[in-house]
């Protein structure tokens, strides 16, 4: 997986197979709770993706190199859906996680970066 900051937006590039495995480590985790993962370096300037559940709220920032997400163990089952899709979901789907258009109570904190997620292939492909 791929990550690019662009403004306020933080943009995903993945297979279907990385956005579920996002997913399933924010679904599994508890309070407490810390897992990083990988990023590719090739075209970005992050090398880690760092999960951590804590807090009362979800946060999505940069710090240095890596991309932080940081979610309560209570909206955990709100984030991780939309983070989950079918293997066979089309190259070029688009998925966004944003800020502005969320409902109440909201998912993310004011002072957090929208999430895009790109599909770049599906898991048969890959």
């Amino acid at each position: 997986m791929l990550a690019r900051l662009n403004g306020q937006e933080l943009h995903f590039f993945g297979t279907p197979k990385a956005f579920n495995a996002m997913a399933r480590a924010i679904r599994k985790g508890r309070h407490g709770d810390s897992q990083s993962m990988p990023l590719e370096q090739e075209q970005s300037s992050f090398s880690t993706l760092f999960l951590s559940c804590s807090g009362q709220s979800s946060r999505i920032w940069i710090e240095h190199s890596k991309v932080h997400i940081q979610y309560a163990e209570a909206s955990k089952n709100q984030l991780y859906p939309c983070l989950s899709m079918p293997a066979e979901t089309a190259p070029g789907a688009l998925f966004f996680i944003d800020k502005l258009q969320q409902d109440h109570p909201p998912l993310l904190t004011d002072d957090s970066l929208s999430l895009v997620l790109h599909v770049i292939a599906n898991d048969a492909d890959a």
